[in-house]
């Protein structure tokens, strides 16, 4: 992203720490360099799952906010560099939830209307928070997304059958075999 003469890039090559640099975009010379935020990782579980980069930058009235893939947003005034994580400005909100990921056409389809827009939210707590394939071997491509039940906060997974339009709720309230109806 290029903003008044600089070149603003989120290398993502440590995902043990978000960072961003500036680069003058006449000379390609580097401005500055600035950690953002860091990602802890615990030693007792494998590192690279454990990591988290920076998705999207955008600026607004001199301030550089910097969205990590987790969902978190941190913003960098970029006279003083001083960083600060903030929920979204009223102006930067997106429409919708589903805005800030992405989410295949099929969830977003469900969650536009039927049981799954009203009872149930897309969980964002793992990453991926969603997997495609052909889990009921009729050829089409289906997608299981992550999912918490909005009225009891319970996890677990639904399951958009590509070209039925049928969803499958497995957890999130509802019990599945010796599973529960919480996958927390």
């Amino acid at each position: 992203m290029i903003y008044e003469g600089v070149r603003y890039v989120a290398p993502n090559d440590d995902g043990r720490r978000g960072y961003v640099e500036a680069w003058d975009v006449h000379t390609n010379n580097k401005l500055w360099e600035l950690t953002v935020f860091t990602n802890p990782v615990n030693p007792k579980l494998g590192e690279d799952v454990q990591w988290v980069f920076i998705d999207n930058l955008t600026v607004q009235d001199d301030t550089l906010c910097v969205t990590s893939e987790r969902g978190k947003t941190y913003q960098v005034d970029l006279k003083t560099k001083a960083v600060t994580q903030s929920d979204l400005a009223p102006s930067q909100a997106p429409d919708t939830p589903t805005q800030l990921h992405n989410i295949p056409e099929a969830v977003e389809r469900a969650m536009a209307k039927g049981l799954l827009a009203k009872e149930y939210e897309v969980s964002f707590q793992v990453n991926p928070f969603w997997l495609s394939g052909d889990f009921n071997g009729n050829g089409n491509l289906d997608v299981a997304v992550l999912v918490k039940q909005r009225s009891t906060g319970k996890v677990g997974i639904a399951i958009i059958h590509g070209g039925m339009s049928k969803v499958t709720i497995l957890g999130a309230g509802l019990v599945i075999g010796n599973g529960g109806d919480d996958f927390k």
